[in-house]
């Protein structure tokens, strides 16, 4: 059973970021409406290089997990508010349904607050959660030099705006070290 919610919870995952994708492009402007989107056209949004150089999104769920719970499952922070491996509130929870909710519209499928104690289905939780706010500002992070694991990081510890948090900054460079073994 477990075996089968781990393949189910990483199909799920490609399929958000599939849709989520799709939803782009599909909503990005067109050659009459170049420049809405911080004087970018689609075209030269595609030659923009991903900085992603500090690994793949699995070694950034392991860096992730490392600076929150240091690999504990049962782990609970925040006075009991945050809980599990990724230390996930239940606003984050919320937030997950609703993305879910808001690209799969057939699909009946929603995570508990009990999922958070799960560290396959929280850390898929993490990548709905950081590819859905990612995506909106890629073209801000690259300009300042930001690799799609800082954004992604920094999004997780600081919610939907938080890679342009000064107060996850910090939260980053722990990530980071994470990262490199240190």
């Amino acid at each position: 059973m477990n075996d089968y919610l781990n393949r189910a919870g990483k199909t799920l995952l490609i399929v958000i970021i599939v849709v989520g994708a799709l939803y782009i492009l599909h909503k990005w402007p067109n050659k009459e409406q170049e420049g809405a989107v911080a004087g970018q056209t689609l075209e030269k949004v595609a030659d923009i290089p991903q900085k992603s150089a500090e690994g793949s999104f699995e070694d950034l769920l392991d860096a992730i997990e490392q600076v929150e719970s240091g690999g504990d499952p049962n782990a609970v922070g925040d006075d009991g508010a945050a809980i599990g491996a990724y230390q996930i509130h239940k606003i984050y929870v919320d937030d997950v349904n609703r993305i879910i909710a808001l690209y799969m519209k057939d699909v009946n499928f929603r995570f508990t607050y009990k999922d958070r104690w799960d560290k396959d289905k929280s850390g898929t939780m993490v990548g709905i959660f950081t590819n859905h706010y990612t995506k909106f500002y890629v073209v801000e992070t690259w300009r300042l030099g930001m690799s799609n694991n800082e954004a992604r990081a920094r999004i997780h510890n600081g919610g939907p705006t938080g890679w342009k948090k000064d107060c996850t900054k910090a939260y980053w460079e722990k990530v980071k070290r994470a990262f490199e073994g240190e």
